[in-house]
């Protein structure tokens, strides 16, 4: 479903170069101890240290796409809704 902003499509991660640069463990070790970090993704961290790699990462990307599809469906309903007339009383 497009937007009017167009497709989703995720953008670079900002991650990317740190991860490359100093490891996944280094990496987590910093959001771990950054209180902007959400406590769901601290839990999701924390467990992720002790998950299968390949099991983990195949979750996440169920979870991302699940995620994308439903901002999408926020998003054309957000349309849907912009274009319908204002009830009169």
């Amino acid at each position: 479903m497009p937007t009017p902003n167009g497709p989703y499509h995720p953008t670079a991660n900002p991650l990317d170069d740190a991860l490359e640069r100093d490891g996944w463990a280094a990496v987590a070790g910093r959001l771990l101890a950054d209180p902007s970090t959400s406590y769901w993704l601290v839990d999701a961290i924390q467990k992720l240290g002790r998950r299968d790699p390949v099991d983990a990462l195949g979750d996440a990307e169920i979870l991302h796409a699940l995620q994308a599809a439903r901002w999408l469906e926020i998003r054309h309903a957000d349309e849907i809704a912009e274009q319908m007339p204002e009830a009169t009383p």
